[in-house]
């Protein structure tokens, strides 16, 4: 957690100062401001009796960066985008045929 933290807060002073990348994100107006890192990690099957559950989620709720996920909900969480993009896409094809089918409202996604 420490290193993903420490690589988080090298790339907001070093990395996204860097010659090269400054000009392509500003390019796209792209700015880094406090990088959030996501940590995957285990199983919720593993949490398998309530004094488990608990204190993982105690754990990740308490801290701040980075996100604490595991491997099943990024799963779940890449299967709800996956089928609502593919949702919107063919309610834009039908509603018209120059909607932007690659826009996903992002209170519809689950995090």
């Amino acid at each position: 957690m420490a290193q993903l933290q420490t690589n988080c807060r090298r790339w907001e002073i070093e990395g996204s100062q860097t010659e090269k990348n400054r000009e392509a994100l500003s390019k796209k107006e792209v700015f880094t401001v406090q990088p959030k890192g996501i940590l995957v990690i285990g199983n919720t099957g593993q949490l398998v009796d309530l004094a488990k559950r608990n204190t993982f989620e105690l754990f990740r709720r308490n801290t701040l960066n980075p996100e604490i996920l595991a491997f099943d909900e990024l799963y779940e969480r890449a299967k709800f985008i996956v089928a609502h993009t593919a949702q919107k896409k063919t309610v834009a094809a039908q509603e018209t045929p120059e909607a932007d089918p690659s826009a996903v409202a992002d209170d519809n996604i689950p995090f």
